[in-house]
């Protein structure tokens, strides 16, 4: 019974955590100074995921 609580926790985190946005690309951009591109990016994740914490980051 524990390790099927166990498992069950596992792949419910793991479903949670890929609905999370992925910023990176906009932070090298970012990181290389291509300011204008990141705005791009970062202004479509906001219209898709307005209420995703990494994109209100």
């Amino acid at each position: 019974m524990r390790s099927l609580f166990y498992s069950l926790f596992i792949i419910i985190n793991i479903s949670i955590l890929a609905q999370e946005a992925d910023i990176t690309p906009a932070l090298r951009q970012i990181d290389s100074g291509d300011i204008t591109s990141a705005n791009n990016f970062l202004r479509e994740l906001k219209s898709k995921k307005t209420n995703d914490p990494s994109t209100i980051f």
